[in-house]
């Protein structure tokens, strides 16, 4: 029941938060007239996320994770319910909506990162596979439909709608976590209760950091982590600058293809979900086709090929980059699962996400600037072999050394390709 409970409410979070996150990008460039206005939206929609996160892995580590995912709900709504209030008012200056858009991020941050470590809690172990593709198929979901139903939406009503999609949506998702029971099966790990609760956050903070330091399987995902998000830049910008810059499509085809991603990763997460245990020993392939598949992206600017064949080429290769994803992200989040200690697990997750979400916008601003001076050509086989090296280097030297170390239910060839019923 827990299963299907967490996996309705990310779907129903997720995807409100889509429909909103679109209506409020072009509401503010129809605002201000401004580019810079949206992108300091998306800025002041990061940052929180790399400075707090660490803190949220603390209290999902120090507090009932139930009272902590209520109350980032109840943030969310507070939060959307006054912007509607101001709104109906008059117009909004865009200050407002950069708070807004931080708020709402701590909201989501600290809900993703409590949700992440109770996951082994809320659902046997037996289910963590289907959970972790559940979970990414919900994200996925809403990355194809926000889009899609925001647009529809805006060409017809007001941005209050917008909010008011996002305030019930987050409702409903409010009494959904709140049914959840996340102690079902919560086990029994070497941590002295009384201990844990007096340490300061700093200290807490270190102690998660040196856990995960001491785990080598641990410490390879998270150095994974940190460089495919550096290197995912490379599709961000070099997709639509090569898309719209260098093959002169149009708009539409761009979103298109963008969707494609999304699309890739919801087929493949529902794929997934037909496991009954890791897949752990995917990853390095999943390395190697991400890293292949950058490569594709420059074949209609290298060759003379008629327009339509460009972009079924792009489209197709976006799939697989999404499908590619998978084969990396669901593996790592059921060895996350299954290889951290309960009373670790938000400090770790925390840790992950700071060290990810801050090296993609830093990502995005070195191939900003490497894509106004260096050929698309050279930029995108170039990150393609790296992340293939990465593969090479990590996934048969480190991994697999590493995964014998773990009980064999997790990394069990035979459960791992078994259907699930």
């Amino acid at each position: 029941m827990n299963l299907w409970t967490f996996t309705i409410s990310k779907i129903i979070a997720t995807f409100g938060s889509s429909v909103y996150s679109f209506g409020i990008s072009l509401y503010l460039l129809q605002l201000t007239g401004s580019s810079l206005n949206f992108s300091l939206n998306l800025f002041f929609g990061i940052l929180p996320t790399i400075i707090l996160s660490p803190f949220a892995g603390y209290l999902a580590d120090r507090i009932s994770r139930k009272k902590l995912v209520v109350s980032s709900q109840l943030l969310a709504i507070a939060t959307v319910c006054l912007l509607f209030l101001l709104l109906q008012e008059g117009s909004v200056a865009a200050g407002y909506f950069y708070l807004s858009s931080s708020l709402l991020s701590i909201s989501s941050m600290f809900i993703s990162i409590t949700i992440n470590a109770s996951i082994g809690n809320l659902v046997e172990a037996a289910s963590i596979q289907k959970a972790v593709s559940y979970n990414q198929s919900a994200s996925s979901l809403s990355a194809i439909g926000g889009p899609v139903i925001g647009g529809m939406l805006y060409s017809f009503f007001s941005i209050q709608v917008f909010l008011i999609i996002l305030i019930v949506a987050s409702i409903v998702a409010l009494f959904l976590d709140a049914s959840l029971n996340f102690t079902l099966f919560k086990k029994q790990d070497g941590m002295a209760g009384n201990s844990a609760k007096i340490e300061s956050f700093w200290t807490s903070f270190v102690s998660g950091f040196k856990y995960a330091a001491g785990k080598r399987l641990i410490m390879k995902i998270l150095t994974i982590a940190v460089w495919i998000n550096f290197f995912a830049a490379a599709l961000q910008v070099g997709m639509p600058y090569i898309i719209v810059q260098e093959l002169e499509m149009s708009s539409q085809a761009l979103g298109f293809i963008e969707a494609m991603l999304a699309a890739g990763m919801l087929v493949m997460a529902l794929s997934f979900s037909r496991f009954k245990s890791s897949t752990a020993r995917l990853i390095p392939l999943g390395l190697i086709s991400l890293g292949v598949l950058l490569a594709f992206f420059v074949l209609p600017v290298l060759l003379p090929l008629p327009a339509v064949l460009q972009f079924i080429i792009l489209a197709v290769s976006t799939f697989m980059v999404g499908a590619s994803l998978i084969f990396i992200n669901n593996p790592i989040g059921v060895l996350m699962q299954t290889e951290i200690e309960d009373a670790y697990k938000g400090r770790v997750f925390s840790i992950m996400q700071a060290g990810a979400t801050a090296m993609a916008p830093f990502g995005i601003i070195v191939y900003g600037v490497l894509f106004d001076y260096v050929s698309p050509a050279v930029i995108m086989i170039s990150s393609g072999a790296v992340i293939a090296l990465i593969s090479v280097v990590m996934g048969r030297n480190l991994f697999e050394p590493a995964l014998e170390e773990l009980p064999a239910e997790v990394t069990s060839e035979k459960d791992g390709y078994t259907a699930s019923s």
